[in-house]
């Protein structure tokens, strides 16, 4: 039997401090050594970038969680409901400063097969979108 994780249970404020704090101790752990000569894209990567590929893996792990929650709800208004609360947390992790995890949600919103749920976004709040396109979108935009 596996243990389902009610996230909509906690609060975006909740989850973005936690997922802060795991952020917070995977990132302290990076030795800058780490980055010569990019070392997390050699063959040897665990060798010479152990804690960075750590980092990256998680990055890659939270990215995939929230696309695969939002894209294996079957309910329409649900899948809306989901949406919004990845915004909200998107803007929590703004406003705590963590760019690292507000990234790994903008990127999930903004790949292809969750930005495509047109039908799910007309149903996402006007205030939601603004906080999407306003805050997450516009704070990696390089124009």
């Amino acid at each position: 039997n596996r243990t389902v994780f009610p996230v909509l249970s906690y609060t975006t404020t909740i989850l973005a401090q936690q997922l802060s704090l795991i952020d917070a101790a995977l990132f302290t752990n990076i030795k800058p050594d780490e980055f010569y000569k990019c070392g997390w894209n050699s063959k040897s990567k665990e060798d010479k970038s152990p804690n960075l590929v750590r980092m990256i893996t998680h990055f890659n792990a939270v990215t995939t969680w929230i696309k695969t929650f939002i894209l294996t709800q079957r309910d329409i208004k649900r899948c809306a409901k989901i949406i919004s609360y990845f915004i909200h947390l998107g803007k929590d992790f703004f406003h705590a400063h963590n760019f690292f995890s507000m990234m790994a949600v903008t990127v999930s919103l903004s790949s292809p097969p969750v930005s495509r749920l047109n039908k799910t976004w007309a149903l996402v709040s006007a205030e939601a979108k603004s906080i999407f396109s306003d805050t997450l979108q516009n704070t990696f935009d390089p124009h």
